[in-house]
């Protein structure tokens, strides 16, 4: 693109006042004119290669541009310019702008002010360092020992404006944890001042950390809570274990519902099933049972309702699914509001029935799954719990929380096949022939068993 404006050839006046505008102000007119010419090409047509070069550069124009307002921000709140406009504070003209927050407008005037004329601000000038970045510098560098001298603060900027050339945003903070290399005479010392930075951070954490969870009315409860990034990490990990999509060799008959659902859907199914599998053994006792109450006649026939001892309704369908395997202990009632038993003892498997049974199927059974034993759940494959099956080796199979949910939801029915393993029929609605599918792990397991013969 030709250069669309000379800062320092002939200006036309200001239309206002007849003077002479700013620099900055014809500077800002050229890149605003450079926008609306942007605005009006496609992006289409562009080559691979062109395409990641433009990427490129349009995220350092974006660093250049946060730089300039860093830049107006700080000059700003030095000479007082929200008074004359009526505003509180710099933070609130910044926030009446294109319905900005309030929170975020007082971190960018506190940044900017911080950058002001430092190596940090010419960083961002030349788009080599982001908003963000330029932010873990700022808390950095503020969070120096006071003996720390200026000639070594300038070596921990330029060290992290370097880091931020190389490193994700994460690696960078890592980076600047150890910082205390730049000045310290020995690596001891360093370990010593990456500690004390870590603990300081790990007490914070703590004392920030909360939970809130707000009933809706509807059946659904809205929570939100604030906890330590190890924490945080633990539940990310455990999450994305069981909601990562890695069933792309499904054909497309068989994808389940994971292959439509949003992210933030995945995850939060995720997390239920989290829940339905925390281990509750080792929380203090009675505190963590729930019981659910139902008629022994609603269990046989599907229809009705049940009531878990907090008093929640749930439908006798998931009371059926759960009935399965979960943290709830069933309270089966006669009709007559007399309990006939406390299933939970003999309608779940044991601990080395649930061994073996892992160790012939191998994860879920359901066809194309994947999933391993330790996020599934054992099914009663040739007569329900709920309909009086027995608790045995030869009637239980591994299936993963989704398709436990289809077996029970979808119509599809379960066989054992010859050679001992189950095989899945389809609903019609899938296969008008119902013809029997299995899971495929137990082929690649004779192969790999062949193969060790060999």
């Amino acid at each position: 693109m030709t250069v669309l404006f000379d800062p320092h050839s002939p200006a036309e006046a200001h239309p206002a006042c007849g003077t002479m505008p700013h620099p900055l102000e014809s500077c800002l007119h050229a890149v605003e004119s450079a926008f609306v010419l942007v605005a009006g090409v496609s992006a289409e047509g562009l080559e691979a290669e062109a395409l990641a070069g433009l990427l490129a550069r349009s995220q350092r124009v974006v660093a250049q541009s946060q730089a300039l307002l860093f830049k107006l921000t700080s000059a700003a709140d030095r000479a007082k310019t929200a008074k004359t406009q009526g505003a509180a504070s710099t933070a609130d003209l910044l926030s009446s702008n294109l319905g900005g927050d309030r929170a975020d407008s007082a971190r960018n005037v506190r940044t900017a002010n911080a950058i002001h004329k430092t190596l940090t601000q010419a960083a961002m000038d030349k788009g080599l360092i982001t908003k963000a970045q330029a932010e873990v510098i700022v808390r950095t560098l503020s969070s120096l020992p006071s003996a720390v001298s200026v000639t070594q603060r300038l070596g921990c900027e330029e060290a992290l404006i370097e880091a931020a050339q190389k490193l994700t945003l994460k690696d960078l903070r890592r980076r600047a944890d150890r910082i205390g290399d730049i000045f310290v005479p020995d690596k001891d010392t360093a370990d010593k001042l990456e500690q004390q930075t870590l603990v300081e951070r790990e007490r914070a954490a703590r004392a920030k950390t909360t939970f809130w969870m707000v009933d809706q009315k509807d059946g659904t409860f809205k929570g939100g809570f604030i906890i330590p990034e190890m924490h945080a990490d633990m539940l990310k990990t455990m999450l994305d274990a069981i909601s990562a999509p890695r069933r792309d060799h499904l054909r497309q008959d068989q994808l389940d519902a994971f292959g439509e659902l949003t992210w933030p859907r995945r995850q939060g199914l995720a997390f239920l099933e989290l829940l339905e599998h925390t281990p509750v053994d080792h929380l203090p006792a009675g505190s963590t049972t729930l019981t659910v109450n139902f008629d022994h006649n609603q269990l046989l026939e599907g229809i009705g309702a049940a009531t878990l001892s907090t008093g929640t309704r749930v439908s006798i369908n998931e009371v059926r699914r759960i009935a399965c395997e979960a943290n709830l202990i069933p309270m089966v009632f006669n009709g007559e509001s007399l309990p006939l038993n406390m299933g939970r003892g003999k309608r779940l498997f044991t601990r080395h029935q649930r061994i073996a049974i892992a160790n012939r199927d191998g994860g879920c059974t359901f066809p194309g799954c994947d999933r391993p034993p330790n996020w599934c759940e054992i099914h009663h494959a040739n007569c329900s719990w709920a309909q009086g099956g027995e608790t045995n080796l030869c009637d239980g199979v591994l299936l993963c929380n989704l398709h436990h949910h289809a077996v029970h939801d979808d119509g599809w029915a379960i066989r054992f096949a010859a050679d001992g393993h189950p095989e899945y029929l389809p609903p019609k609605t899938v296969d008008f022939r119902r013809k029997p599918r299995r899971n495929h792990r137990w082929n690649a397991k004779h192969w790999s068993a062949k193969q060790g013969a060999a």
